[in-house]
Formats: C-alpha cells, structure tokens, sequence
C-alpha cells in the first residue's frame, strides 16, 4: 500500500489538498487493519493544516475557528488501535509530528494533539545547540503509559534517569555562573555530563537492547566520568561492539522480559570497566 502524496506538475493541475490527501492515507490504513495487518502513519502538517484552516475561514469571511483544527486532528489520530487477536490482530500506529513556535508546549495546537496521543516526545533546540542527538527533551516528554511499556531491566537501571539529569541540568545552570563548587558537586556535574553523553546515538544506526543497557549502566556506574568527547565515544563504541558478543544470555533474558539480576547486573557494569580500561591503555589519556 503506497500513501498518497502531492504529485502537482509546474504547467498541470494544482496538488491536491493536503487535508484530504491525509484523509484518504488514513482510510487505506484502516481498511489494511481490517485485513490483519500493522500500518505506522506519520502526520506531519498538523499545524500547518491548522493554520490552513485560519486562512480559509478568513478568506471566506467567517470566524476563524481553530476547533475545526482539533476535529481534523481528532478523525485522523483516533483511527489508531489495535483489534483483538479474535479479530484478526491489525493494528495502526500514528505518529504525529508538530513545530512549536517558540518553543512552546502549551499554544493551542500542541496542546490539543498531545490530549488525543499517548504521550509526546519533544526535541529541544537547546540540546541541539549542546550537539546532542537525539534532542529529546526527557523532562517534557512523557507517557501516559509510563513505565509499565518498559522491560524489566530497563526498568530496573533507567528508573531514576529524568531525576538525575533533571538535577544535574540545574545544578549545570548554577555552575554558569561562576559559583564555587565543592568536589561533591563537581562529581555530580561530571556523572550528569556523562549519563548525557550516553544517550547520544549516531543518525540510521539503531542499537541492540542489551548495547543500550550496557552503555547507560557504564555511565551511571561512573566509567565515563571525566572523559572527553573523544574518548567518551571510544569507551561507548567498544562497549557497544562487545555487548552482543559479551553478554548474550543476558541479553536473551531482557528479550523474556526477565527481571535483572544483581549478578547480571555486575557483569554489565564489568564489561564498561574493561571497555574504559582498554580504551586507556590504547590512547593513554583515561586516568
């Protein structure tokens, strides 16, 4: 099934409008689920139909009412869902996708989109002046799902990561100023800088779970503290090379959805301190 797309030639017809082009991709993905299968949309102009939706009501002399905007949003997001195996197991995913002008959640249009999702995952200018990718933004991305979407294991190590890099950002913006730190705080900003720095992950290039883990818990267990950028990325990708070989039967577990042990859980953290241990006999810049 091939979505429809705006197909206007230079000197031809114009494009078709892109409200119904959305409508027509949205009916094709539900007939698809009648017939048991997993369709994933994207929207991706819900504010710029929105403000289609102004224009026009101006044009035509009427008053510009954004609820038509909130409706639109409304018939295209709640054709997700999945039926039941009974009835066949078809599912559609849709992901909206919103530019917010100024950086701000609460204008009308964000506001409305993220009351029909699941939750929201917002990408931060800030973090991409700060070259980390992806920019998300975990203080204001949620889910209403929350944690109970996660495996186990996952749960287990990244249970408090919004509270560390929460504290470790405002402890960051006191530090701009010139205040004077005590080593315990120094210590703080260093683990915080790199628990960042571990959920960076290069454009195309997705990661095994067991290499996610592996990278998060060497970071929050103090392996990559100190380093630079450099040396940062090395112990990371030696890491995440050594992961699947390393730790397969705990890998094996994560996808049973097994809870993680202590000793597993040592053993992970091992394989970070062999990665730094390496990484710094090889440059000779990792104290």
């Amino acid at each position: 099934l091939r979505p429809v797309t705006e197909c206007a030639q230079p000197d031809g017809p114009p494009a078709p409008d892109p409200a119904i082009i959305e409508e027509v991709n949205a009916e094709t993905a539900r007939l698809a689920m009648v017939r048991s299968r997993e369709m994933t949309g994207r929207y991706d102009s819900g504010l710029s139909l929105a403000t289609e939706i102004v224009t026009r009501a101006r044009t035509l002399e009427h008053a510009p009412l954004l609820a038509d905007a909130l409706l639109r949003h409304a018939r295209l997001l709640e054709r997700a869902g999945q039926f039941a195996q009974s009835a066949g197991g078809g599912s559609i995913t849709v992901l909206p996708i919103v530019e917010t002008q100024a950086e701000n959640l609460s204008a009308y249009i964000p506001t409305n989109l993220i009351s029909i999702t699941d939750g929201q995952i917002y990408l931060s200018p800030r973090l991409v002046r700060k070259n980390q990718f992806p920019a998300v933004d975990l203080g204001v991305s949620v889910s209403r799902v929350g944690g109970k979407a996660q495996s186990h294991a996952f749960r287990s190590i990244a249970g408090n990561l919004r509270v560390t890099l929460s504290q470790f950002e405002e402890l960051e913006g006191f530090a701009r100023f010139g205040t004077r730190l005590d080593d315990t705080t120094r210590a703080r900003l260093k683990r915080g800088a790199a628990v960042r720095a571990s959920l960076r992950q290069a454009e195309r290039d997705p990661m095994p779970a067991i290499a996610q883990l592996a990278v998060l818990v060497a970071a929050m267990d103090g392996y990559l503290d100190g380093l630079g950028e450099v040396d940062t990325l090395a112990v990371m990708a030696a890491i995440r090379a050594a992961a699947p070989r390393d730790l397969a039967d705990i890998a094996k577990q994560i996808a049973a959805n097994a809870p993680l042990t202590d000793a597993a859980r040592g053993q992970i953290a091992g394989l970070g301190k062999q990665a730094r241990d390496a990484i710094g006999a090889q440059n000779g810049t990792i104290a």
